[in-house]
């Protein structure tokens, strides 16, 4: 089953249908945590020789059953404690507890308390993430990860308050698996399912994220990984800021969101083999970022998107993609070559003298992008339903004619550096769509920069507002 069906399928029930699709796509390209074996089946080993593992997914519980649920937790709840946080304040170094189904209420309203693990080293484990709820009452964080090597799976967290966190992460190497994340969407604020703050080396694996506001929030974070979650149906998917570096994605489904992933001042992170489908802007951005890996991903209805004011900020490992089912063509610092008619997405960076030529490219992001280039000649090519057609940044002396754009969100764009770069592209004849042929000439809004590392307000798109014309439109689609 192809990617591009999957936008026909809308999400019912949970993960289980997605991830039989996918598993199924990417079993041969799949690395894996714990060598050439499967994270179940190793899961499943250890259990046995040395004890609980955190990997336990539901298979597992009838061999718990089998040999004993005393023989494998120090804890049990409700069986010894009746809440969590007992359990948990009990708890030593080293212990692990188990939790039988059942809703467990973390706190009792406004001013109640979160649950907040200090101790390392402890492991708990819920019965049945579908039936295993730990549910908050209006406090801002539902539990907090204070300490080292906390290992937690098989649970529902759910019932944020506003301005609140599912779960929040400050501490360093713990694994966090096989759970689902319920985000409550409160009127005016900010909520997250999962929020890492300047920690490093967590695992975050096999979990379903979903909420309508944000999904995973990674502050000065370094060296995490990201493994086969589901992260859907959220405002943003995935948002990682200034100060983290060295963060890995690996066959991660993100479907469905207003906003896949998007990195901003970070540095060095690896995305592999993930799936972004149906997100509404981009499923991967990266703004001001420097040497990431992108390669083997899959994007459908949407696509990758690169920001910067500096050379560096463009230059990434990019290869094996896909978007549409088509490659996404990267080049950097290559000239006098024709781009492949095939293409699905196209960035150009720093090159020269280059064709794009007869392609076809729809429901993406930004169809072409053109970095810091010049001569690059877009002809005869089709453009539609995309966010942006062409967009030309800091790059001068291109020739864009002949090309259908339709139904664009926007069709074309420039960002330019001084008055004279921004007046040196020439658009010719290209077709804008049937209700603009009227206006003549067409015109092409753009921005000027006065100085490229101008910016009053971080946020803020810098700049004077400024104009291209395509003088003779075409008044019919080649």
């Amino acid at each position: 089953m192809c990617f591009t069906e999957f936008k026909v399928q809308k999400y019912t029930d949970g993960v289980e249908e997605f991830e039989m699709v996918r598993m199924k796509k990417q079993s041969e390209k799949k690395r894996l945590l714990l060598g050439s074996m499967s994270i179940l089946s190793a899961a499943a080993l250890v259990s046995v020789v040395f004890g609980p593992s955190i990997f336990l997914n539901d298979p597992e519980l009838d061999q718990v059953k089998v040999i004993g649920l005393r023989d494998l937790w120090d804890i049990i709840v409700p069986d010894d404690y009746k809440t969590i946080k007992q359990a948990v304040e009990s708890a030593v170094s080293g212990d692990r507890i188990y939790v039988r189904s059942g809703v467990y209420r973390i706190n009792s309203g406004l001013f109640g308390s979160h649950l907040k693990i200090e101790k390392p080293d402890i492991t708990i484990h819920g019965e049945d993430k579908e039936n295993t709820f730990l549910n908050g009452r209006g406090t801002k964080n539902l539990v907090l990860l204070d300490a080292d090597k906390i290992n937690i799976s098989g649970f529902t967290f759910r019932n944020n308050g506003v301005n609140g966190t599912l779960l929040y992460v400050r501490s360093n190497s713990n694994i966090i698996h096989n759970n689902k994340f319920l985000v409550n969407n409160v009127y005016d604020g900010t909520e997250y399912a999962i929020e890492l703050y300047r920690c490093n080396n967590n695992i975050i694996s096999n979990n379903f994220v979903t909420g309508e506001d944000r999904g995973i929030y990674l502050n000065g974070c370094s060296d995490n990984l990201f493994e086969n979650n589901t992260i859907v149906d959220n405002y943003v998917a995935v948002s990682i800021s200034m100060g983290s570096e060295n963060n890995r994605f690996v066959g991660n489904l993100v479907f469905d969101n207003s906003i896949g992933i998007t990195v901003s001042s970070s540095s060095g992170d690896y995305f592999f083999n993930n799936s972004f489908i149906s997100n509404n802007r981009n499923g991967l951005s990266l703004y001001s970022c420097t040497a990431s890996v992108i390669k083997n991903n899959v994007f459908v209805d949407d696509g990758l998107d690169l920001w910067g004011l500096e050379h560096d900020h463009f230059v990434h490992d990019i290869s094996g993609n896909l978007v549409n089912d088509k490659p996404l063509y990267y080049y950097y610092d290559k000239n006098s070559f024709d781009v492949p008619t095939d293409a699905g997405q196209i960035i150009i960076v720093y090159c020269n003298d280059i064709y794009v030529e007869n392609v076809k490219i729809s429901n993406t992001s930004t169809a072409v992008r053109i970095v810091l280039s010049s001569n690059i000649r877009v002809i005869d090519s089709d453009f539609r339903f995309c966010s942006n057609g062409v967009f030309l940044f800091y790059s001068g002396n291109n020739y864009i004619n002949r090309n259908n754009f339709v139904k664009n969100m926007r069709s074309a764009y420039f960002i330019h550096e001084g008055i004279i770069g921004s007046k040196s592209n020439n658009w010719r004849h290209n077709y804008w769509g049937s209700r603009l042929f009227k206006r003549v000439p067409k015109v092409i809004v753009g921005r000027i920069h006065l100085k490229r590392s101008f910016r009053l307000i971080k946020w803020l798109k810098p700049g004077i507002r400024a104009r291209n014309f395509d003088l003779f439109p075409a008044r019919k689609p080649f």
